[in-house]
């Protein structure tokens, strides 16, 4: 986890009051799969107080603000450290889509998994911290699969292996995984704010696992690298990463209105000097 990552998750811990904490709620999933990458929209409305607890089909609406305004940061350590009812081996994010939904099956940790569900608006889950909490373990895992699959589009090779080119024209330090997919996210990102936490959690220093070089295509090993992330937040939320991730709504607010865009991007101009890069965690 990067320092930025730890400090968030310490001072959280230190701040987080136990509040109380409604089991999530139960009932039928009846969501649309995000194999096809869609995110409902969230609602980014003037008002300066909006009603985070309708969730009502005909007048709700999803706020970003809302994870804010209902403290979810704190709301979710506290789910956390007291529920009592997920299974054995059983992983947070998991449990948690399972009490939300009612029934088991769901599961947002992998990459373009099928069985990854977003509440929506009149459905079974009620309690506006369980609904926010759930919708952003999907909005996280859909984030990834997007820039997973954009990594992967043959139009967006020459951009990486420029970037790759930029990075290691000195030889020092050695090319990790981790800066080539912070300069593809820097540069070619949609959103600055879910593009720079994304930066953030990334392995540095030691953890960091070199590039390997000797191959035509660096995507298979970006990629990894985004499903070893999201396991790994998926699995163990005391990492902090989910908090990161999700912290002010930001991925909610992200649409990423479809992966064309973002393959759009990577296909367009390349990175041209070293200086235009994001600083390399």
């Amino acid at each position: 986890m990067s320092m930025r990552s730890t400090l968030s998750l310490l001072l959280l811990l230190c701040l987080a009051p136990l509040l109380p904490s409604a089991a999530p709620g139960a009932g039928s999933p009846d969501y649309a799969q995000n194999n096809a990458h869609p995110l409902p929209a969230a609602t980014t409305a003037n008002s300066s107080s909006p009603d985070c607890t309708d969730l009502s089909s005909s007048t709700g609406a999803m706020y970003p603000s809302c994870w804010d305004s209902l403290q979810m940061n704190q709301w979710m350590f506290n789910w956390n450290f007291t529920t009592k009812t997920c299974e054995q081996g059983e992983i947070w994010s998991t449990c948690f889509l399972r009490l939300a939904y009612g029934s088991a099956g769901f599961d947002c940790s992998t990459l373009g998994s099928l069985n990854c569900s977003a509440p929506r608006l009149g459905g079974p889950v009620t309690d506006a911290h369980v609904f926010y909490g759930a919708f952003n373990i999907y909005a996280i895992n859909t984030y990834f699969t997007t820039w997973e699959s954009a990594l992967y589009a043959l139009k967006s090779q020459p951009a990486i292996a420029q970037l790759a080119q930029i990075l290691g024209a000195d030889g020092l330090p050695p090319l990790t995984t981790s800066s080539l997919l912070a300069a593809t996210v820097s540069n070619y990102g949609l959103d600055a704010a879910a593009d720079q936490a994304l930066v953030s959690i990334l392995p540095s220093g030691r953890r960091a696992t070199r590039l390997d070089t000797d191959v035509t295509y660096y995507s298979t090993q970006l990629a990894a690298l985004l499903g070893q992330l999201l396991g790994a937040l998926s699995g163990d939320f005391l990492n902090g990463e989910y908090l990161v991730l999700a912290d002010h709504g930001q991925m909610m607010a992200y649409t990423g209105e479809s992966l064309q865009r973002l393959e759009a991007s990577l296909a367009g101009a390349v990175v041209e000097s070293v200086t235009a890069l994001e600083n390399d965690p």
